[in-house]
């Protein structure tokens, strides 16, 4: 009730929806700006003065001069600055105002009480002839009407009260009605009226409602108790008995505590706290139960207004939701061919042979060549890469790939959109400002990388994320490299495994190529530019490793951890929006293959809930 609005307001929200989304599209596309002017200098003097050099553009027609945006008079305004022919832009949205109803009571209340006082004062000087009879009572007569003014005002909110959150909809009015429907086309203009009177919506309190429940909620108990007393007497033989308990229970008893939870409170939610320390996290989970909507404690007070709105529609407009894709289950995994505008595009997301025969607009793959990946020799992105990636992409909305952005542990700091390792990197057409804050990123990339480490200011490497578990207690990793390489080792070599980890000073412990290494088929790493064995050959990976996609999962557990618990990679990821995340993999003499991060993806589409 409280919260059911008309078009007029929907439309009121819409507008200044809009306002304030061309106002934050106008100061990213600025920032942008300044950052690509900025990024081939060398000092901040030269800095200021290119960006004194630089001219800001209008939103809507592009021209030098840009787009004013204000808030004078109460009102946003916002208006094309062109130096010369501007355009058509030109918005001014007068908001609402409104008063939460406790302290405009409070407010009201206070105001009465001091025009209560200032009419006793009043009366006394005229009592004891300390003023004027005329004066005395011209006086009294104002206050008596601002007394009456804020008597109104105090009437309205305890109306506003009664109507909003202390009653609800009497379930009579329905009948009545319908009744009052038929009476009107039979009765006479005045009887019609009256009726009109008496149809007049019926409100019962709350209170009254809980507590009419609760008796009928103590009723069906008692039937619940009973009957199950009966059937335990009837040594559990008459099933109907319990059947009938159940029904009971089922169809009113859990009716009633729902109708008088929902009266008790509007609102009930969980609220989740959560507080880390490089060796710790804590969360924390509150019931939180409110009684009322916080619109429902809202009073108008001062109507918005839509004064003007002239702008183009294709500077505001939403992107069409994404169509869902079905996967295909079968033992040939069938893949539909871009279309025209997509057919220069290269898609080598896993090595695999095509066969020659091709029907129609698809190819078929062996399921066979694809199970290669996880072989146990490898040391590259494909032996940690979904067994079945092909399906793995079905999943529905994990990513749009009209956006595409590729990126490894070295990739150098190019905006998004503008990546040049390994080709085809793009931005869907008209979605470049979506991505601003991502451009405002330094090395972007390399935090979407498992390679990826946290440093302090003086450029020491701190924990990017912790684990905990009952055999272990709590471990410090450096990288999600370095969490999946130690799980290889953890039921069979528990010592091996937590060299992996920042805890025991080893001398891989912060590096995460010397952790690839280390975690490897040879065991070799590179200290001080020289390749150590550093692995003994007794020292053998857990035999089941590989095997029922456990590997997949100790992955997506390590990059959940990071972007669970390092704030930085988490807005990184964020700020990816939905483009599809394609690693890299590159191997000296081969060529470059390219590898959807499908768990990174899925863990984007879990923090965006």
């Amino acid at each position: 009730m409280c919260d059911d609005f008309g078009p007029k307001y929907k439309n009121y929200l819409y507008d200044l929806n809009m306002y304030f989304k061309l106002k934050n599209k106008y100061e990213k596309q600025w920032q942008l700006t300044k950052r690509k002017n900025l990024r081939s200098l060398k000092n901040k003097r030269e800095g200021k003065n290119k960006i004194k050099m630089l001219e800001k553009k209008c939103i809507q027609c592009r021209r030098k001069g840009g787009t004013l945006f204000e808030y004078s008079d109460n009102v946003y305004k916002a208006k094309c600055n062109a130096s010369e022919n501007k355009c058509s832009l030109n918005i001014e949205i007068k908001p609402a105002k409104y008063f939460i109803y406790d302290q405009f009571e409070q407010m009201t209340d206070k105001k009465l009480e001091i025009i209560k006082d200032k009419i006793i004062k009043n009366k006394l000087n005229l009592l004891f002839d300390l003023e004027n009879e005329d004066v005395a009572l011209g006086e009294f007569n104002n206050l008596k009407e601002e007394f009456k003014k804020e008597s109104e005002i105090m009437k309205f909110i305890n109306t506003h009260k009664y109507s909003e959150l202390y009653t609800v909809p009497s379930p009579e009015n329905k009948d009545d009605s319908e009744e009052n429907k038929e009476e009107n086309k039979e009765d006479s203009k005045e009887d019609s009226k009256e009726n009109k009177e008496d149809s007049k919506e019926k409100r019962i309190y709350k209170t009254d409602k809980i507590s009419k429940l609760i008796r009928t909620l103590d009723d069906n108990i008692n039937i619940f108790k009973n009957l199950l007393k009966d059937y335990r007497l009837s040594n559990r033989l008459d099933h109907q008995l319990l059947e009938n308990a159940m029904n009971n229970y089922i169809y009113n008893i859990l009716p009633t505590l729902k109708d008088k939870r929902e009266l008790e409170y509007d609102e009930i939610f969980i609220e989740i706290d959560e507080s880390s320390t490089p060796f710790d996290t804590k969360i924390q989970y509150k019931l939180i139960k409110k009684k009322y909507y916080d619109v429902c404690k809202e009073i108008l007070v001062d109507d918005f207004n839509i004064i003007k709105r002239t702008v183009k529609k294709k500077l505001y407009s939403t992107k069409k939701p994404q169509q869902s894709i079905k996967s295909k289950k079968k033992s040939k995994i069938d893949i539909q061919l871009p279309g025209s505008k997509e057919a220069e595009l290269q898609f080598e997301p896993i090595a695999f042979d095509v066969s020659e025969s091709k029907e129609g607009n698809e190819i078929k793959i062996d399921v066979a060549s694809i199970q290669q990946i996880g072989s146990i020799d490898s040391e590259n992105m494909g032996e940690y890469m979904d067994k079945d990636l092909i399906e793995a992409r079905e999943i529905d909305g994990i990513y749009d790939d009209k956006t595409i952005f590729k990126f490894f542990s070295r990739s150098s700091d190019s905006i998004p959109g503008k990546g040049t390792a390994g080709g085809n990197e793009r931005i869907a057409e008209g979605e470049e400002d979506d991505f601003t804050e991502l451009a405002g990123i330094r090395d972007w990339r390399k935090v979407l990388s498992n390679f990826h480490t946290r440093n302090d200011n003086d450029g020491n490497i701190m924990p990017l994320f912790t684990s905990r578990s009952e055999d272990e207690g709590i471990l410090n990793w450096a990288s999600v490299e370095h969490y999946y390489h130690a799980h290889k080792f953890k039921k069979n070599n528990p010592d091996y495994f937590r060299l992996f980890t920042m805890d025991s000073k080893s001398e891989i412990a912060t590096d995460p190529r010397k952790a690839l290494g280390a975690g490897g088929r040879t065991g070799y790493v590179k200290i001080d530019k020289k390749r150590k064995k550093f692995r003994d050959d007794s020292i053998q990976m857990d035999s089941d490793f590989f095997a029922d996609g456990y590997n997949e999962k100790v992955m997506e557990d390590g990059q959940r951890l990071k972007y669970n618990q390092d704030d930085h990679s988490k807005k990184v990821l964020l700020a990816t929006k939905d483009a599809k995340l394609v690693h890299l993999e590159t191997r000296r003499g081969q060529k470059t293959k390219n590898v959807p991060f499908i768990n990174t993806m899925k863990i984007r589409k879990e923090l965006t809930k």
